[in-house]
């Protein structure tokens, strides 16, 4: 909230002085714009002593003022009624940036009667002052028809201050608005990418499953002349399934579906599943896996299908971005509340700000054009889901391309009994 300028409340009675910080206050609070602008005005009349008040915000499209809130009229017909920057009293104050108080309204050729024609509201005086966010006018104030009196200097300094608090509290409930309005959107966006990721890995399923087993039928009648022709279609067909596996379970990790059967296991077991199930590609690149695990492993509470997946995943990713021939390293290490596995490749390392992104849906390291490796980029996203279902935590970390990847899985500790 920007301070009213020291000048302006110097003068200002205590009492008038205690009913500003009151309205900064509230101000303050309101975050609904349509709650904060009826306040603006109910606050302006009751200070003022007027009859009315209005606040006009202007509007980018129409390049007119439009009346956001007011007294002593029909909202929803001020709400019908757009105001010209030319030939009007609250466009000349918005276009100068300037104060401007009139004691008859009726002899001002400025004062545009449409808005008294149309709301059987007739304005005899008014005090209109600009509303500014750094500088820049974004609307007017207007207190009109002061009761028993004329408006005076002092009230020009009151609705000043008004307006510089109703500005930017207009400027945060706007934000606050256009946070809340970006966030439904984005979920709206997610919860469509999950049911593209269910829809399409549903209906992708069946002509797999056809094409690899009539593959397989295939590979086991035709001559030798064309095996080389079937494997390729089986190979391409198993890629093909796997990337189906992976966005069928990231719908049902995004949908909350899936259900975390936990039970006592050891990590090595996780381990060597994971690397059973890595071993063709494993042996076909050439890569050696070193384990480096301590004599006594401790048990950690989860689902042993789960937490495989995960594994195999990382295993799977530092496979496929690595040179042939390359090493990959588990490792191990306790505390006495948490376990640490690590998985350290020879792979093309990660881009300095690349450690949180590569966990994100879709994320490739690899530009997406020219990439040497497939995949939908969900296989480290899967990863961490799973790991943060078992209130643990992953991470990734590199000293840059080319120096190969750490992938670190923090998991509770579930102590022997």
């Amino acid at each position: 909230m920007q301070a009213p300028r020291a000048h302006i409340t110097s003068n200002l009675p205590p009492d008038v002085a205690r009913q500003l910080l009151q309205i900064s206050l509230q101000l303050n609070a309101e975050q609904s714009q349509d709650d904060l602008l009826h306040f603006i005005i109910s606050a302006t009349t009751d200070l003022l002593d007027c009859q009315a008040a209005s606040l006009l915000l202007f509007d980018d499209e129409t390049q007119r003022l439009h009346f956001a809130a007011a007294t002593g009229s029909d909202p929803a017909v001020l709400k019908t009624i757009p105001v010209p920057i030319d030939n009007s009293i609250a466009g000349t104050i918005f276009s100068t940036g300037t104060t401007v108080r009139i004691d008859d309204a009726r002899n001002d050729e400025r004062h545009f009667k449409d808005v008294d024609n149309k709301t059987a509201f007739e304005t005899r005086s008014l005090i209109g002052v600009p509303m500014k966010i750094a500088g820049t006018p974004v609307g007017v104030l207007e207190a009109l028809n002061k009761r028993n009196n004329t408006f005076s200097q002092n009230d020009e300094h009151i609705l000043e201050v008004i307006a510089s608090q109703a500005a930017v509290a207009v400027r945060n409930a706007r934000q606050i608005t256009a946070l809340q309005e970006a966030n439904t959107r984005l979920g709206e966006l997610d919860e469509l990418k999950s049911d593209i990721l269910a829809i399409a890995s549903h209906e992708l399923r069946t002509p797999l499953a056809a094409i690899l087993g009539y593959g397989k039928i295939l590979r086991e009648e035709t001559a030798d002349d064309v095996a080389e022709f079937v494997e390729a279609v089986i190979e391409a067909g198993e890629r093909m399934q796997s990337v189906t596996e992976a966005m069928s379970r990231m719908a049902s990790l995004r949908s909350g579906s899936i259900t975390v059967d936990r039970s006592e296991l050891e990590l090595p077991a996780v381990v060597s599943e994971a690397m059973q199930r890595t071993a063709r590609e494993v042996e076909r690149r050439g890569h050696d896996i070193h384990m480096n695990w301590p004599e006594e492993v401790p048990l950690v509470l989860g689902d042993h299908e789960l937490l495989t997946d995960a594994v195999t995943e990382i295993l799977d990713n530092a496979v496929r971005f690595m040179e042939d021939e390359g090493t990959i390293s588990f490792s191990c290490q306790m505390t006495e509340e948490t376990i640490t596995l690590r998985c350290t490749d020879e792979g093309v390392g990660l881009p300095d700000d690349a450690g949180e992104a590569i966990f994100e849906a879709f994320h490739q390291v690899e530009d997406h054009l020219t990439r040497s490796e497939g995949g939908l980029g969900l296989g480290l996203t899967i990863s961490r889901e799973i790991i943060h279902l078992h209130k643990g935590e992953i991470t990734a970390d590199s000293d840059g391309p080319e120096t190969g990847t750490t992938v670190t899985i923090t998991l509770p500790r579930r102590h022997r009994r």
